[in-house]
């Protein structure tokens, strides 16, 4: 009996020496997290996270963790609504950058929750501190709240001056100088499907030029393209690094590289020579997703900290150099630094409805008319032009001893010209894009499937039409110079046969056959003279 108590004990002090502690010391409680899904490049994400962190464990006495998921700016959109708001599936509380068209599209679609806090001080501060616009842009959803501008964006170019030195190239001044054929395969580009930044840059060309000006622009400056990056954040090292001379990005990533090759590389807002800019500053944006931010308190204070003063302020950190979208924080700015909102430039007004309007379709109809048939796209642009240097040399030159330049050649002009309009002819217009844009995504592979292969086709067009050019020109040249000849003959004849009658005259005068005889010499002899000079000019 007494073992069996003893058993018995020693069974029940085992139990609680392994378990008790269990329930006496407290259980560590697990850090609070924000998931970020973001086109931001690894420098901001590294700042970001040290100083959220610090900040949020200031503030709350809590431990967080910050992480991100990288996505461009459109496959962060396509992410978002394929989630369509369900807890199940969205991984996200935060979408932290891009463009203002795609978020538009998101608070379209019933994804993007309300930052919205009336009563509570800080996002009253936040809500007075950020304007209601910036250059005709909203940098808030001054309707519901939803997005917000986290930084402001500007658009422009970026190149290396002593690789357009070294190549014997020009210096741009504008988007119009991007087309310039000698830029051929010396330009860089993220395309807009794989950027934000960039979508925003041809929609700015669209809207500044027009639909069908702005496209022959955009197709123009995608055949001098000589490579496509993956990720936007590539595209300004390659011209600091000198590896490419040009490119068309968004201001930091060229601020950025001016600042560290500073004798090279040279940022600038288009046009370089004018304070009336072709180019727009618009709010880069932030928003709390529905399915997982918006019943996360963390997802809240990131909001807070993000549009605070100290998110605000971060902007101005190496690597990151961006523009706050407040006012009130630029007076902490290190010296010099740009602030848009003293600035004098003259913006140009973009209508970001139309912008969101556009937004699937100019994404995808640049990757069918430009990306997917790089290689027609240039072949076709090359020929185009070996055959307007080939016309333009010819009327330069003329038709030396005969016709003096610059020649006429309307066919070949009107071939030349059959041959560009080929090159930017586009399968949908402006007017059916706003028509096709509220259902295109039920049809977007048919669209794209039809774009490529019409893409495809006129690119053959033009390299054919090219050669005809060409052809024509030689034709018509032959021509002039055929015509030109005949009028000589024409002449030559009327002139033998004025000689002719003088030698009838003559003879019936002349009594002596000597007399004659000589006359007839001279004729035939001046005669020869003639018709030798008229060979020899030719």
């Amino acid at each position: 009996m007494r073992k069996n108590s003893l058993a018995l004990y020693l069974t029940i002090f085992f139990i609680a020496a392994t378990f008790l502690p269990t329930f006496i010391l407290p259980v560590a409680a697990s850090p609070d997290e924000v998931v970020v899904l973001t086109p931001h490049w690894s420098g901001i994400q590294d700042v970001a996270k040290e100083d959220f962190e610090a900040w949020y464990q200031d503030k709350t006495g809590n431990e967080i963790v910050l992480t991100f998921e990288y996505k461009d700016t459109t496959t962060s959109l396509a992410l978002i609504r394929e989630a369509g708001g369900d807890p199940v599936k969205v991984k996200w509380d935060i979408w932290w950058g891009g463009g203002l068209d795609a978020f538009k599209l998101a608070k379209a679609d019933d994804l993007l929750a309300p930052f919205y806090l009336p009563g509570d001080t800080e996002w009253e501060d936040i809500n007075a501190a950020v304007p209601d616009s910036f250059g005709g842009l909203p940098l808030k959803d001054n309707d519901d709240y939803t997005y917000w501008g986290a930084a402001l964006s500007g658009f422009g170019i970026v190149y290396n001056a002593k690789y357009l030195e070294d190549n014997n190239l020009p210096t741009p001044n504008d988007w119009t100088d991007l087309t310039d054929p000698g830029y051929k395969g010396h330009v860089m580009m993220c395309p807009p499907s794989k950027s934000g930044s960039n979508l925003m840059i041809i929609q700015i060309i669209l809207q500044y030029y027009g639909w069908e000006d702005g496209w022959a622009l955009v197709t123009e400056m995608g055949a001098n393209i000589g490579e496509y990056t993956e990720s936007s954040h590539h595209v300004a090292p390659y011209i600091g690094r000198g590896e490419y001379g040009i490119a068309p990005v968004i201001d930091f990533y060229g601020f950025g590289q001016a600042a560290v090759y500073s004798e090279d590389v040279v940022f600038f807002y288009p046009p370089a020579d004018s304070e009336e800019k072709s180019t727009v500053i618009n709010p880069d944006s932030v928003a709390i997703v529905i399915g997982k931010g918006d019943t996360n308190p963390a997802a809240t204070e990131f909001m807070k900290w993000c549009l605070g003063v100290d998110g605000q302020n971060m902007l101005f950190k190496d690597p990151i150099n961006r523009l706050s979208v407040r006012p009130d924080v630029y007076a902490d700015a290190p010296p010099g630094y740009f602030n848009p909102f003293e600035t004098e430039l003259t913006l140009f007004l973009y209508d970001d409805d139309l912008g969101t309007l556009r937004f699937d379709i100019v994404e995808d109809l640049y990757d069918m008319l430009l990306v997917a048939p790089m290689d027609d796209l240039t072949d076709a642009w090359t020929k185009y032009n070996d055959a307007k240097e080939y016309i333009v040399t010819k009327k330069d030159v003329g038709v030396p001893g005969i016709v003096d330049p610059p020649l006429d050649l309307p066919e070949s002009n009107a071939k030349l010209a059959e041959a560009y309009a080929a090159f930017i002819s586009l399968p949908i217009s402006g007017a059916e894009v706003e028509t096709v844009s509220p259902t295109y995504q039920d049809s977007k592979e048919e669209y794209k499937a039809e774009w490529l292969d019409l893409a495809v086709q006129k690119y053959s067009d033009v390299v054919e039409l090219s050669l005809e050019a060409k052809a024509v020109c030689d034709a018509e040249v032959a021509s002039i110079r055929r015509s030109y000849l005949e009028a000589q003959v024409q002449d030559l004849e009327i002139q033998v046969e004025d000689l002719e009658n003088q030698v009838s005259s003559l003879s019936a005068s002349v009594s002596s056959w000597q007399t004659y005889t000589a006359v007839t010499l001279v004729i035939g002899l001046i005669i020869g003279a003639l018709v030798g000079r008229m060979f020899f000019k030719k």
